[in-house]
């Protein structure tokens, strides 16, 4: 069956294992509430939900809300929700999410965890997110991602080894989780925000460690960054294009590290360079 596409707001677990709710999940709304599992390992094969785009008492879509719908294929959100976490964890035919009128206060855990057919590319507007151990977006074959953030520590796109192009926009000043990118190994060209402080972090960095494919790096024109730490882009042997911005102050620990084919004018402004930093270049 289908639901009307007039609900504003559904609860925790209402359609939880719903194998027989088929077809397109169309909620003009707007939303205001949709619980925890409402549609987990439901047969729904599509999405198209329009929040409220009242910032304040925002709804959450809540944990897990579309994970394991074995089902769906495409995804399209509007309007602004409060946090989101393990949204559309584990489903298995996804192939599609348009975000692009669509934004999130706070991102936390594995939104897209173990989407492999998620391709394309992956719009996401949030302001904040933080992730552990888990995942945001392990889509092996997404291909490029927009991240537009005002202030973002994690975002977890290790091993998504069809990624090509990333581009980091919006307020964005710093990435500190560690290995965000680590063994994107298909990943090509990256662009920041030109707001971007801070790439990495003192102990943990590896941002871009084991990008062997990746060959540009853009900071952006009048590039306020003033940090790269250790390990960020170690093993980089494809990198040849990558323009370190006058106001870098420091590079860490083996931030350079095997880069065999980067050649590059150090700012004048340096005043730290890390050990082993551009061994092997």
């Amino acid at each position: 069956g289908t639901l009307p596409t007039t609900m504003t707001s559904i609860g925790n677990y209402a359609f939880n294992n719903c194998v027989g709710l088929t077809g397109a999940l169309k909620l003009t709304g707007p939303v205001t509430t949709i619980g925890t599992y409402a549609f987990r390992y439901a047969g729904i094969t599509s999405v198209d939900i329009t929040f409220t785009t009242k910032v304040d008492n925002a709804p959450s879509l809540s944990a897990y809300t579309f994970a394991n719908c074995a089902n769906l294929k495409t995804v399209k959100l509007a309007g602004h929700v409060d946090t989101m976490e393990y949204t559309f964890m584990k489903c298995p035919e996804l192939e599609s999410f348009d975000g692009t009128a669509f934004s999130v206060r706070y991102v936390t855990y594995g939104i897209f965890a173990e989407c492999v057919k998620l391709k394309g590319t992956v719009v996401l507007n949030f302001e904040r997110s933080t992730s552990s151990n888990a995942s945001m977006l392990s889509c092996y074959n997404s291909e490029t991602t927009d991240i537009t953030s005002s202030n973002t520590t994690s975002m977890n796109f290790k091993n998504c080894n069809q990624l090509e192009e990333v581009r980091l926009l919006g307020d964005l000043e710093t990435i500190s989780q560690g290995g965000d990118f680590k063994w994107c190994t298909s990943l090509k060209r990256v662009y920041f925000t030109s707001k971007l402080k801070n790439l990495g972090s003192s102990n943990r960095g590896y941002e871009f460690s084991g990008c062997t494919a990746l060959e540009l790096v853009d900071f952006g024109e009048n590039s306020q960054l003033e940090r790269i730490d250790r390990y960020t882009f170690n093993g980089c042997t494809s990198l040849r294009t990558l323009n370190l911005p006058e106001g870098l102050k420091t590079i860490g620990d083996y931030c350079f590290n095997g880069c065999t084919n980067w050649v590059g004018t150090l700012p004048t402004t340096m005043t730290s360079i890390g050990n082993y930093a551009f061994n092997n270049c």
